[in-house]
């Protein structure tokens, strides 16, 4: 019976699969075959930047945690290539992501991560390193860590600023201005894009493809997975002193993906007037949508309304327009009569949402509100 179970594991070549039948397998659905979780890290160890920065000691168990714990920490291109195929990725993959260039990552974040062997990806503003600023890396840190093979260097638009503000041809020169520096300072031309402050839109995201870049990576909570996720603006979670805790990050880490179907808004603009949020769950979640709950910034559990054919609304009031508004909505994977034996896990679906003039967030408040079901919600 066993050698049968071991045969029918291989067939489906689903990751977590084991040699014992465990009621968990009745709760996967088609995206759990190829899926990762992105980590974001912005400041690390600069403690005059609290709603972007992580502290040296988190940070430090957060590298002890991927390198000992059974973790699998892949390139970015590596990772990016089995999302874009459906190859399976083995359980618990994640990609680590450094943004901005700051000066902090480059001394106190990157030799962690070599020491231990773990690969990343340093997303940076072409603009910023132009500065040769004590701020920020310089081209000379850039050009050593390109060469290192534990090391992706991503881009960004060539300044750090708001792309949804800019007018369309604007825009693509910020794109395409950061492409030229990277070819005339590193020889090559990027492939992975992370959007500043999170922010993009529908005709940016079509950009991505048209300029060589394979995958694009957003500020919205989530995780990633093939058929499951847009490749021009995969999820990621943002690590901070606020949300980075050692068990917010193994609660992330184990988290599963959520697709969704239909969502209303379609872009991540808020429109004035706008009163709600609204999307339609796939067939194969559809049992477990009574323990569905969802979180908005400043405002907590937000009440749902939930319809036969699986759409799920989220009432909302008093959101401003001009504001950033985070949306972060759970399913729990195991039963109640699972959660037993072991810790609950989680499929994971967030989105940002930012006024049409962008958000009002400064060049350092970069992180995201995380509301999840250890902040004091359950969906059981």
């Amino acid at each position: 019976m066993r050698n049968r179970l071991l045969i029918f594991c291989a067939i489906l070549l689903l990751p977590f699969c084991t040699g014992s039948a465990h009621a968990e397998d009745i709760h996967r659905i088609a995206q759990d075959r190829s899926k990762a979780v992105f980590f974001v890290y912005f400041h690390i160890g600069e403690d005059q930047y609290p709603g972007a920065n992580i502290q040296m000691e988190r940070f430090r168990e957060h590298v002890l945690e991927m390198k000992t714990a059974g973790y699998n920490v892949l390139p970015l291109g590596e990772i990016v290539s089995a999302l874009e195929n459906g190859t399976p990725l083995p359980q618990h993959t994640i990609g680590i992501t450094l943004e901005g260039a700051y000066r902090s990552s480059f001394e106190n974040a990157v030799p962690l991560l070599l020491e231990a062997g773990l690969p990343f990806t340093i997303f940076l503003a072409p603009e910023r390193i132009d500065r040769d600023s004590d701020f920020y890396m310089n081209w000379r840190e850039v050009k050593k860590l390109a060469r290192n093979n534990l090391v992706t260097i991503g881009a960004m638009a060539y300044s750090y600023d708001h792309l949804i503000r800019m007018e369309e041809n604007a825009q693509r020169q910020q794109l395409t201005r950061a492409i030229a520096r990277f070819q005339e300072e590193l020889g090559t031309t990027p492939e992975f894009f992370a959007w500043p402050h999170g922010e993009y839109t529908a005709a940016l995201q079509e950009t991505l493809p048209e300029l060589g870049f394979r995958a694009g990576f957003g500020q919205q909570s989530g995780v990633a997975a093939h058929g499951g996720s847009d490749m021009m603006s995969l999820p990621r979670f943002s690590m901070t002193d606020q949300y980075g805790g050692l068990d917010r990050f193994r609660l992330t880490a184990q988290s599963f993906p959520f697709p969704v179907l239909q969502e209303d808004p379609p872009g991540m603009i808020w429109e004035d007037g706008q009163n709600s949020i609204s999307f339609t769950l796939p067939q194969e979640l559809r049992d477990a949508a009574e323990r569905l709950a969802c979180f908005v910034s400043d405002t907590g559990k937000v009440p749902l309304t939930r319809a036969d054919n699986g759409r799920i609304t989220l009432q909302l009031e008093d959101m401003v327009a001009a504001s950033r508004i985070r949306m972060n909505c759970t399913l729990p994977v195991l039963t109640v009569e699972e959660t037993k034996h072991r810790q609950q896990i989680w499929r994971w679906y967030g989105r940002l949402f930012t006024g049409k003039d962008g958000s009002e967030a400064g060049d350092d408040d970069e992180t995201l509100i995380s509301l999840s079901p250890e902040n004091g919600a359950s969906n059981e």
